[in-house]
């Protein structure tokens, strides 16, 4: 039969003393199963005596469970919820009495993970000091660090650099580090908690060999492609998937990006004539026609080949087509074909008579 939780402590004690009356001993039950059962009701009606925060109540539940590690009816376990709801005084006394601080729930969380993910500082510090493990993982090989830099709490965070036992470049069983999970959720503060500690390996590769970098460049901030670049962050590192950072922000539409990329020399792509043109194609590509002017700009250009510029039709002069050059420098794709084609060449703001000129030639010469 389903047990109604109560809403008061005089009301968590009337269910113990019923409990008690119906038997004189939970060790005298009649089986094994019965006596696990009845230690889950108990356990559960701790939890409701910490919600109501009656510390009485609570100890004397507690003082007829035969297993205090055990979890309830729902597999929750007494020192989770403590650390959950923060109630360092109840901590105080299971720690007392050699309760198991780093029992893990089915998802591989512990008490230090409860207490940090819902910001609890004193239940924290509490459970570190008393010697909790830092280290242990979650199903999904997530630490402690893992979590606070994934879900943005810097107060537990601050604390937790602090201990001699983090691991802070430990990864988890995707293999991102902290700081690749903070930059994943855009979480700027823990990333400058993360950045200044002297321990951080900070181009570690991750998921798919994509560094904090590539998340940043995912993301579009501009503040933490900043951060990291202060902190020497490389930005030519290349993913499972040969894409660098400059490529990655050219993928995603991130003009800030590839802008920033450019103007602090954080790439040498730039001095590479094949990889130049590979960035210009991945922008054609994506039809980002800001971004390949960016490229442009910064010197990512092709020449228009003198020998072969001369057409029948137009009946260019080499000397005539070196000038126009250097008016405009232009990148274009086989496939950049009739209106689509001369849209893009009105938005580049391309000469009319070179506009002309590659309308109506044969684009081969021009293909990259």
């Amino acid at each position: 039969m389903d047990r109604q939780r109560s809403t008061s402590s005089t009301d968590l004690q009337s269910q113990l003393n019923n409990i008690l009356n119906n038997n004189n001993s939970l060790g005298n039950t009649k089986n094994y199963n019965e006596s696990q059962g009845l230690n889950a009701y108990l356990i559960d009606l701790a939890m409701q005596a910490l919600h109501e925060d009656d510390l009485s109540v609570f100890w004397n539940i507690l003082g007829y469970c035969t297993d205090k590690n055990a979890p309830n009816a729902n597999r929750e376990y007494l020192v989770h919820k403590i650390a959950s709801l923060g109630s360092t005084d109840f901590l105080d006394g299971l720690v007392e009495k050699n309760v198991d601080l780093d029992v893990k729930d089915r998802f591989g969380y512990t008490a230090i993970m409860m207490a940090t993910i819902n910001s609890h500082l004193a239940t924290l510090k509490k459970l570190v000091t008393t010697g909790a493990n830092v280290n242990l993982k979650t199903i999904d090989g997530n630490t402690v660090l893992h979590l606070a830099s994934f879900w943005d709490k810097p107060v537990g965070l601050d604390f937790l650099l602090k201990s001699t036992t983090l691991d802070i470049n430990q990864r988890n069983y995707l293999g991102n580090t902290p700081l690749i999970l903070a930059t994943r959720a855009g979480n700027v503060t823990i990333i400058k908690l993360l950045t200044a500690d002297t321990r951080l390996k900070i181009n570690l590769q991750g998921e798919d060999k994509r560094t904090a970098v590539h998340e940043a460049s995912l993301q579009k901030s501009s503040k933490i492609l900043a951060i990291l670049a202060e902190y020497g962050a490389y930005f030519d590192v290349k993913d499972v998937d040969d894409e660098m950072s400059i490529q990655t922000c050219i993928r995603v539409h991130n003009l800030w990006g590839v802008k920033y990329i450019i103007q602090n020399n954080l790439t040498k792509v730039l001095y590479d004539s094949n990889e130049a043109k590979k960035l210009i194609n991945l922008s054609m590509d994506t039809q980002n026609w800001k971004i390949m002017q960016a490229l442009r700009i910064a010197g990512c250009n092709i020449s228009i080949p003198s020998s072969n510029c001369q057409s029948q039709k137009a009946q260019w002069e080499p000397s005539k087509i070196r000038s126009l050059k250097d008016i405009s420098r232009v990148a274009v794709r086989k496939t950049m074909v009739g209106n689509r084609f001369t849209e893009n060449l009105k938005y580049l703001d391309i000469p009319k008579e070179l506009e002309n000129y590659l309308k109506y030639d044969d684009l081969n010469t021009l293909i990259m």
